[in-house]
Parts: structure tokens; C-alpha cells; sequence
């Protein structure tokens, strides 16, 4: 999104419009945690943004227990990590798409190990999650389709949680191409927005 704006510098240098490189999902979530809460407090953000953490732990361990290691041990190095420990709580999207990538992977690993429809159908939801949280978020796409094919499973079936969620992302694209006149900005960069 881009946004016009009167006065805003930084470090001495004038910008005349604001520009997000952020997918709305989080800001979403918060603003519905808000309007639930009816508090424009901070206590009930970074309560909502303590649930990534244990997301991603929980993503963890059952990577963990699936390649082979110990779950417990994967999901607490998640939780020692510096950068969870440091931005567990705050309102950066960085923390809550890193724990939705990695629930989602392991949502979509155990879906096609086992062929649940419905794990298989909660890894698309947490794919598109992920995805517009964080545009690094594409990459999981990319990671689960790369197992699809080192497994010899490719089925439509399996494609459909990696593929409906890219369909998704492409209509994104082209909402924003329609309405802004730019794909989404990956990056603050002028000119190719890639």
C-alpha cells in the first residue's frame, strides 16, 4: 500500500508518501483482537502476539519428531532462540510468519505422510496465513512442493494446499496491480517492485 503523506523525514531526507512492504494479515489480526478487547491498550497485543511462539513450537516439535530428533528439544531450541526470545512480543511480522511457516510445513508434511484431507487442508490455510503475513512466506510453497516431488507423491490431491494458495496470492497481485497500479512492494526500492 501506498499512502500520501505531508511530512514525514528521516534522517534528513524527505519522503512525500508512506510505502508498506507488508502483507495485512497481522495488522488484521490485531485490529480484531482490539475491537474484541475494546481496549486501545497495548496489554491485549502483545498477549494476542504471545500465541506465535507457541505455534511455532508446536510447528517444531513435530518437524522435530518426523526427521527423526527429539520434539521437545526442536521445540524448545525454537523458544531459546535470541530472535524469538527478543521479538516474541512484538508487533513485527517477522516472529508470527516465521511460527505460521514453520506450523504450516509441518501441518503439510504430516498431511501428505498420512493423507489427511483435513491436515492437508489446515497446511493451505496456514500457507495463505503465512504468505500474508510475510511475502517470505512464498517460500513455503516452494519447500513444500520441493518435498512433494523429492517423495515422488505428486498427485493433484497433494497440489491442491500449494497451488490454491498461490492462486491466492496471484489474485493479490492483481487486486493490487488494479487498485495501486504496482504488484506488491517487496521492497522500499523504487522502480522493479521484485
Amino acid at each position: 500500500l501506498q499512502q500520501h503523506v505531508e511530512h514525514l523525514d528521516y534522517l534528513g531526507i524527505h519522503y512525500d508518501r508512506y510505502v508498506n512492504t507488508h502483507p495485512r494479515f497481522l495488522s488484521l489480526y490485531l485490529s480484531l483482537v482490539l475491537r474484541v478487547t475494546g481496549e486501545p491498550s497495548e496489554v491485549p497485543v502483545h498477549v494476542a502476539l504471545a500465541v506465535f511462539p507457541v505455534v511455532g513450537a508446536i510447528g517444531m516439535y513435530y518437524l522435530g519428531r518426523r526427521f527423526g530428533v527429539s520434539g521437545l528439544a526442536a521445540a524448545l531450541l525454537f523458544l531459546a532462540a535470541p530472535a524469538v526470545m527478543v521479538s516474541s512480543h512484538l508487533e513485527m511480522v517477522d516472529l508470527p510468519g516465521t511460527a505460521l511457516w514453520v506450523a504450516a510445513i509441518a501441518l503439510f508434511i504430516y498431511g501428505v505422510d498420512r493423507r489427511s484431507p483435513v491436515l492437508l487442508t489446515l497446511a493451505g490455510l496456514g500457507f495463505a496465513m503465512t504468505m500474508f503475513t510475510f511475502y517470505q512466506g512464498l517460500s513455503a510453497l516452494a519447500l513444500a512442493a520441493l518435498y512433494l516431488v523429492l517423495n515422488r507423491r505428486i498427485s493433484p490431491r497433494l497440489l491442491i494446499p500449494v497451488v490454491l494458495p498461490a492462486l491466492l496470492f496471484l489474485a493479490y497481485s492483481l487486486y493490487m496491480q488494479s487498485t495501486y497500479g504496482h504488484l506488491p512492494r517487496f521492497s522500499y526500492r523504487e522502480g522493479f517492485l521484485l
